[in-house]
C-alpha cells in the first residue's frame, strides 16, 4: 500500500468522521445536552487525523513530487 493510497483513504475517513461528529453534535443539541468527555475525545481524534493527513500531503507534495492531478 503506497503512501498516496493511505493519504486517499485517510481523506475519506476524515470527512466521514466529521460528518459523524456533526450529526452527533446535532443530536446532542436537539436533546439539550452539553458537550461531554466522549465528544471532546472524538474531537481530539479527528484533529490528530487531520494533522496526519496534512503531514502526509506535505510530504507527498514536497518530497515525493505527487501533485494533485498527476496521479502520483
Amino acid at each position: 500500500m503506497t503512501l498516496t493510497t493511505i493519504h486517499s483513504i485517510l481523506s475519506n475517513t476524515v470527512w466521514m468522521f466529521y460528518l459523524a461528529l456533526g450529526l452527533w453534535g446535532l443530536f446532542r443539541a436537539i436533546r439539550k445536552q452539553g458537550v461531554d468527555g466522549g465528544y471532546l475525545g472524538a474531537m481530539v481524534i479527528i484533529q490528530v487525523l487531520v494533522l496526519l493527513q496534512g503531514l502526509m500531503g506535505g510530504y507527498l507534495w514536497l518530497i515525493d513530487g505527487a501533485r494533485p492531478g498527476r496521479g502520483g
